[in-house]
């Protein structure tokens, strides 16, 4: 089971996957916010994302689920970022 505790979560057009991001617990990591994915179905949770002092937040699926789509800040620069998704579409 993952917990959604900051309510930047996003399901995958099929309902299988849900996209969503996790920041440091600790004062001292340097990880600011990652992109994970979970696979419902299959109940495992991969990081999409590893990008220490990079705050990657609000992701969301592109239309056909092939696609996710998310906010990259680092050094006061805002970026969108679009990244290929390995999984099977519209699932």
């Amino acid at each position: 089971t993952v917990e959604l505790t900051s309510g930047e979560y996003s399901f995958s057009p099929g309902g299988r996957y849900v996209l969503f991001n996790r920041g440091g617990s600790e004062p001292d990591d340097r990880t600011l916010g990652d992109i994970y994915v979970y696979d419902l179905v299959a109940r495992v949770e991969n990081r999409l994302t590893d990008t220490p002092l990079i705050n990657e937040h609000y992701p969301i699926w592109s239309y056909d689920g092939r696609r996710v789509v998310y906010e990259r800040v680092a050094e006061r620069t805002e970026i969108i970022e679009i990244a290929d998704f390995s999984m099977a579409p519209n699932e």
